[in-house]
C-alpha cells in the first residue's frame, strides 16, 4: 500500500535530480524527510552533497532517496502528499478554531492548488495547428539532414520529436550525427553534442577529414604532415572557429538529470546523445532493459518539456548481422520503438571499395507521423567520416 514516507521520496528524489523544481514551493514541511525537505527548500543550488550537508545526513543516505525516483509514480506522489496535508490542516482546525477563516482559506488554497494538477486546460485546436502550418511554411529554415530524400521523406529535424539513428558499430551512426549537427551549425543552428563514447578532440578531427584531404594517418602522427596539409589545417581550424560558438560539444556528461541542466543553460535548437548504452541516472535498475526504458522515455520527456528535437543514437544487436536490421534488433530496449517518434537505421549492404566507400542503407523504420520502411540507398565515405545519398 502508498504510503507517505514512498511519495515523499518520490518527490525529493524528483527535485534532486532536477526535475519538477517549481513544485518545491506548492509545499511548507514534509511529515517525515522533514530535514531534507527544508534543506532543499532553502538551497539556491540543489545538488546531493550541499543537500546531505544541510539535512546533516550522508550523501549515501541522499543518493539512496535519488535512487528510488520512477517517473511514472512522481504525479500520483504529488497528489498523495498534497491531499495528507490538506488532512492535517483539517485536524489542526478542529483543534484550534480561534483563526478558522485564515485556516480556512489557506485550505481552500490548497485544494484549489490540487485541482489545478487534476485538470488541464483543452487545446486551442484549430490555433495549434494554424501555428504547425505556419511553421512548416518556414521549412527552409528548419534543420535538415542534408539528404535530400530524407529530408523529403520525414520533413527534417522537428521540435519535441526524439529521432534514434541506430546501426551495429562502425557503421557510421556517430559520423552521420556529427555531419548533421555541423551542418546545422554552418546555418547558425545552436547545437547541443553530449559524445560519451569519444572526445572533443575526436570529433573535431573527424570534421577536419570530412573537409579536407589531409590524410586521417598524419593528423594522427603530425610529424607526418607535409607544409601544404599543416597549412590547409591552419586555414580549416581558422575558419571552424567562427563555427563552434554554435556547436557546444559538452565532455564527460552522461547523466540524463545533468544533461536536461545543460538544456535549459544553452537552449539549443537541437540536442545530440551518443549513446543510449553509455546514458546513466541517479537511481538503481533490476535490469538492462529496465535502464534504457528509464532513458528513452525521459529523454522523450524532455523534448516534450524543452520543445527541443533530440537526436540519441543506439546500436543494433550483433546478431542480425547477417540481415537487413528491423525495430526488433534495437538492442536491449523495446521502449525505443514505442518512445520514439522516428526510428533511422543505418545498415551497410556491402563491403569496403579501393576508394573506402561502404554501400548504406539508410532505413526510415519508424515515424509517429509519416511513412515507414522507406530505403534510400547512400555511400559512407569512410576515409572522411561523411555519408551521402547515392545518386
Amino acid at each position: 500500500m502508498i504510503n507517505i514516507k514512498e511519495c515523499e521520496c518520490q518527490l525529493l528524489g524528483a527535485w534532486l535530480l532536477g526535475y519538477h523544481t517549481n513544485h518545491i514551493k506548492d509545499f511548507a514541511y514534509f511529515s517525515v524527510y522533514c530535514d531534507v525537505f527544508k534543506a532543499i527548500s532553502e538551497s539556491e543550488k540543489i545538488d546531493m552533497v550541499t543537500v546531505a550537508n544541510k539535512a546533516n545526513c550522508s550523501v549515501v543516505e541522499i543518493a539512496n532517496i535519488t535512487s528510488q525516483y520512477m517517473p511514472s509514480l512522481y504525479d500520483s506522489a504529488y497528489k498523495f502528499v498534497k491531499k495528507q496535508q490538506i488532512k492535517n490542516m483539517l485536524e489542526a482546525l478542529k483543534n484550534s478554531p480561534d483563526d478558522i477563516i485564515t485556516q480556512i482559506d489557506q485550505i481552500n488554497k490548497e485544494i484549489e492548488r490540487l485541482s489545478n494538477t487534476d485538470i488541464k486546460k483543452p487545446a486551442e485546436l484549430s490555433k495549434l495547428y494554424w501555428s504547425e502550418i505556419e511553421n512548416r511554411l518556414m521549412a527552409d529554415e528548419s534543420i535538415k539532414y542534408g539528404m535530400p530524400r530524407l529530408d523529403y521523406v520525414t520533413g527534417g529535424i522537428r521540435g519535441e520529436e526524439l529521432t534514434v539513428i541506430a546501426a551495429r558499430p562502425s557503421v557510421g551512426k556517430t559520423a552521420f550525427a556529427l555531419q548533421i549537427a555541423f551542418r546545422a551549425a554552418l546555418k547558425d543552428k545552436n547545437v547541443l553534442f553530449f559524445p560519451l563514447e569519444m572526445s572533443a578532440t575526436q570529433l573535431v578531427e573527424r570534421l577536419v577529414c570530412k573537409d579536407t584531404d589531409i590524410v586521417h594517418e598524419h593528423l594522427k602522427a603530425p610529424g607526418k604532415m607535409s607544409k601544404d596539409e599543416y597549412d590547409k589545417l591552419e586555414i580549416w581550424l581558422s575558419a571552424f572557429k567562427r563555427t563552434e560558438k554554435n556547436l557546444k560539444v559538452i565532455e564527460n556528461v552522461s547523466y540524463l538529470s545533468d544533461i536536461e541542466k545543460y538544456i535549459e543553460h544553452y537552449n539549443p535548437d537541437f540536442i545530440v546523445i551518443d549513446q543510449l548504452t553509455q546514458l546513466k541516472e541517479y537511481k538503481r535498475f533490476n535490469s538492462i532493459r529496465e535502464r534504457f526504458s528509464h532513458m528513452t522515455s525521459t529523454c522523450k520527456t524532455l523534448t516534450m518539456k524543452h520543445k527541443k528535437p533530440i537526436i540519441l543514437l543506439a546500436q543494433i544487436n550483433r546478431d542480425s548481422q547477417d540481415r537487413v536490421p528491423t525495430l526488433a534488433d534495437l538492442k536491449e530496449s523495446g521502449s525505443i520503438e514505442e518512445d520514439a517518434d522516428n526510428v533511422i537505421m543505418l545498415n551497410q549492404k556491402g563491403e569496403m571499395d579501393h576508394n573506402f566507400k561502404v554501400p548504406i542503407q539508410i532505413l526510415v523504420r519508424k515515424q509517429r507521423n509519416g511513412q515507414k520502411d522507406v530505403v534510400i540507398d547512400a555511400i559512407y565515405q569512410s576515409d572522411k567520416f561523411s555519408l551521402r545519398e547515392e545518386m
